[in-house]
């Protein structure tokens, strides 16, 4: 999610009822099979352009994971957030929501931590 101001936001979430879909692919998540970075690594851009009042920023994401230890227990993902429009964001904020309870109606946990890892 990204905002400028209280009437300036764009989110892909449930909003209610029905769900905000902001955000439009720019380009498709595409994985890089032979990348020396990660075991695992994939790229996709898209652009707030569905939002009742766009900011016009395009966001780049980077995925990374690793096989091995003692990389395997995360996931990094790089956000570069730029604003190709002419006019300056001024206040500009951008945030995570995420849905701890996924996967809970199969009673799977996606997530957790464990305080004995580290």
């Amino acid at each position: 999610m990204i905002s400028a101001s209280p009437s300036r936001v764009s989110a892909r979430h449930r909003n209610g009822s029905s769900r905000d879909e902001d955000f439009e692919l720019v380009e498709v998540v595409r994985r890089d099979f032979e990348s020396p970075r990660a075991d695992f690594e994939a790229r996709t851009i898209f652009d707030d352009s569905q939002s009742p009042n766009p900011m016009g920023v395009v966001i780049e994401q980077e995925t990374f994971a690793w096989a091995d230890e003692p990389n395997r227990r995360f996931v990094l993902m790089q956000f570069v957030v730029s604003n190709p429009q002419t006019q300056d964001l001024q206040d500009v904020y951008a945030g995570f929501f995420m849905d701890w309870d996924i996967n809970t109606i199969l009673n799977k946990t996606a997530i957790c931590y464990d305080r004995f890892e580290s």
